[in-house]
């Protein structure tokens, strides 16, 4: 919205500190045109750069201030008109949706809730009428449309924190 030119330029880079298909998903959901190999437009790790620019979206690098509201909802707006996400809730359906994440511990030790069996035993017993629904990394993460929908669905959303958390914008 800023600085469209900047973002359409192929010369443009993106610090993401994600790099897989997954943050390329996310990026072109964006608007920005990259892909994985000859195309990609993604960096992580150090740089160097000529001139840098932190999006308000950016929280960490806009320190005291955080994150401008703003930005978010542009952000979402974007990510509803890519994947066709409603955003209006939908009170046809016959319950409430509960979204646990789980991260898997052969995926992500320390991400991992050791005890997730008994989370989904308690949040059974709490949320008897509820609809729970788990979305998992292992054996892989699902894509980012996929998760988008279950999150946009979602009543309710459990999960360690992290970037399993990033579908919050959908």
């Amino acid at each position: 919205e800023q600085f469209p030119d900047v973002v359409a330029s192929s010369q443009t880079a993106f610090h993401t500190g994600y790099i897989s298909e997954a943050g390329q998903a996310w990026a072109r959901l964006m608007g920005i045109s990259t892909h994985t190999g000859l195309e990609n437009r993604l960096i992580d790790g150090w740089w160097k750069a000529q001139v840098v620019y932190f999006p308000p979206s950016n929280g960490c690098m806009n320190q005291p201030h955080g994150t401008d509201p703003h930005a978010v909802t542009e952000m979402r707006k974007q990510v509803v008109s890519e994947i066709g996400t409603s955003s209006s809730l939908d009170n046809s359906r016959a319950s409430l949706t509960v979204l646990l994440l789980q991260r898997d511990a052969r995926i992500s030790q320390s991400r991992s809730v050791q005890n997730h069996d008994e989370v989904v035993s308690e949040l059974k017993k709490m949320l008897p009428t509820w609809t729970l629904e788990i979305i998992s990394d292992y054996p892989q993460t699902p894509d980012v449309v996929t998760a988008c929908r279950a999150f946009e669905h979602a009543d309710l959303i459990l999960g360690p924190h992290g970037a399993g958390m990033s579908h919050l914008v959908c």
